[in-house]
């Protein structure tokens, strides 16, 4: 009994420190800035990078939106970058305190000081982004806020066939 809670607890801890790491890691992902994930210079998640992008350029396309519309949603995306400027720079000072502290093996109670750290910056970061996406949604006349929802939709049931049909989180089975 007392090995089944032990193992319990085992994996209890480790989804908590994975929960954390990946709080902080999305944190980071925002907190890099222009150029993200697209080489030096290229259209990443920067103000430019986001409404000048791929993404802009296919929401523009599907929505049919016009161009007082593109302009307004891109003028939306870069205040909110630069509005954000303060918390990634906290993110990114959190992110390389996590990098000392994995290079010094300070331990898991050290890991989850770190990641309770970014928890509120975080927080702050996403709430930042529906406030954003809630001008967006306003800037869109009715039918394309439901080709928007559809659209979503659509992407959101092609992510759900790639995955496996197991629980995440769950300890192996044996």
């Amino acid at each position: 009994m007392n090995t089944k809670r032990n193992a319990k607890n085992k994996w209890l801890r480790r989804g908590l420190v994975l929960t954390a790491a990946a709080a902080v890691s999305a944190g980071l992902l925002v907190a890099q800035g222009p150029g993200f994930g697209r080489g030096p210079g290229g259209p990443g998640f920067g103000p430019d990078g986001f409404g000048q992008g791929r993404l802009m350029r296919f929401a523009a396309h599907m929505l049919d939106l016009t161009d007082a519309q593109e302009t307004q949603i891109k003028t939306i995306f870069q205040d909110s970058f630069q509005a954000n400027e303060g918390l990634r720079s906290e993110l990114k000072k959190i992110h390389e305190q996590g990098e000392e502290a994995v290079k010094a093996n300070k331990g898991e109670a050290e890991y989850a000081r770190i990641a309770n750290s970014a928890s509120p910056l975080v927080s702050q970061m996403i709430a930042s982004h529906m406030t954003a996406m809630a001008k967006v949604y306003q800037v869109l006349t009715p039918a394309q806020r439901e080709k928007a929802e559809k659209l979503r939709a659509d992407f959101r049931e092609r992510i759900q066939s790639h995955r496996p049909n197991h629980r995440r989180g769950s300890p192996p089975q044996q």
